[in-house]
């Protein structure tokens, strides 16, 4: 049985030799689907609420009469219908969740999550992202954010695009961090690792001297702290290129590397010092040693293939882009690198693709750009006039 109106309307299957009341009831069904089709939903209700009058316990009418109500925006009526239903079926797990967001809508918040919950993890496609939704929202207002993560993680699997799943994930994923930013603030205020929480903020807002400078109290705090040498040398690198930057940023790799050998992000850095200096013959060296502790690393496949094509190995850095890209398939830098790749080989169709599709994603990328900095700016300012408002 479909309740979904967006996933079409089920005929119900009746057997050969159907009396006369089935025939009749199989003729309002066809004319509510062909109602259905031209968008006439009154007409298929009417149709449903017919089979109703002749079969007052038929759970494929009610449901979908629900379901149409539902989405009128006449929850209490839908409500009824769904609990007909589940009285004849109480298993109907779609039916279930359209009761429980009939519920929400109602303010009966207890009975929705109990409804949302039991349903749930037998949904799929826009009910479970519609049904999700309400629960993570219900969720996230009685202050159970462990349950709430859980469900947005879940949606967030079935549909990575969904901008109200992105939205209600984005929501409770900086609630976390914010609750555990402040504990840490309270329980070690000058903590090596709040120097490195602080150095971390910095350089996400750009300011990469003040961010070198934390991680530097970070390690005369605890110059065993795992992590911060390596995150030290990224934005010494991110700040300058200069000689005596990236010395000092590769001392940072090798300090990483001999408190973890494993460490293949140390190994990655390194390598992007070789290719910095030109260096292909090390490049390749870390980058590969970076692989071989991480296969799935897409900046070292993009790295090694970069400096398996500067060494004149087109074949083999074809390989590595070509998994970067499967990898990190919105990475405008992939796309580059198979363009010039290509352009090389001869391919120019290829090259062309490729072009375009670094050229798309730049695109893309720059415009999120312009939005953030619009924040920015509109925050900034906000601030400044509180400042100047709490002066007067």
């Amino acid at each position: 049985m479909i309740v979904a109106l967006s996933l079409g309307l089920c005929l119900p299957l009746f057997p050969q030799g159907e009396s006369t009341q089935q025939q009749e009831i199989r003729r309002h069904f066809q004319s509510a689907q062909e109602a259905l089709k031209s968008g006439n939903t009154a007409a298929a209700a009417r149709e449903f609420q017919a089979v109703l009058a002749i079969d007052p316990k038929n759970v494929d009418a009610r449901a979908n009469l629900g379901v149409m109500q539902f989405f009128q925006g006449e929850w209490a009526r839908a409500a009824e219908q769904f609990q007909g239903v589940l009285k004849a079926q109480p298993n109907l797990t779609k039916v279930q969740a359209y009761l429980g967001m009939c519920q929400k809508r109602l303010g009966r918040t207890g009975e929705a999550r109990r409804l949302l919950e039991n349903s749930f993890s037998g949904l799929q496609g826009a009910v479970q992202t519609r049904a999700g939704l309400d629960l993570v929202e219900i969720l996230y207002q009685a202050g159970d954010i462990d349950k709430a993560h859980d469900v947005a993680r879940v949606l967030e699997r079935a549909d990575p695009t969904d901008v109200d799943v992105l939205y209600a994930a984005y929501r409770i994923y900086m609630d976390e961090a914010n609750h555990a930013r402040d504990s840490l603030a309270m329980a070690g205020p000058d903590s090596a690792r709040m120097h490195e929480l602080m150095a971390q903020h910095l350089v996400n807002e750009g300011d990469l001297v003040s961010a070198v400078a934390q991680y530097r109290k970070a390690l005369a705090i605890n110059p065993k702290l795992p992590g911060v040498h390596f995150e030290l040398g990224e934005a010494i690198l991110q700040n300058s290129l200069s000689a005596s930057a990236v010395g000092e940023a590769e001392e940072q790799f090798r300090m990483a590397l001999a408190e973890n050998p494993g460490n293949a992000n140390a190994e990655y850095g390194l390598a992007k010092i070789s290719a910095e200096r030109r260096d292909w013959k090390g490049a390749i060296a870390h980058y590969s040693r970076a692989l071989q502790l991480r296969p799935d690393y897409a900046n070292a496949h993009l790295g090694l293939g970069a400096a398996l094509q500067e060494a004149g190995e087109p074949d083999e850095a074809r390989q590595h882009l070509l998994t970067a890209s499967r990898l990190d398939p919105l990475n405008p830098r992939v796309h580059y690198r198979l363009s010039v790749l290509y352009r090389s080989m001869g391919r120019e169709a290829d090259a062309d693709r490729e072009l375009s599709q670094f050229n798309k994603l730049k695109e893309d990328r720059d415009r999120v750009r312009q939005v953030y900095q619009q924040m920015h700016l509109s925050s900034t300012a906000e601030d400044t006039d509180q400042e100047r408002d709490s002066k007067k």
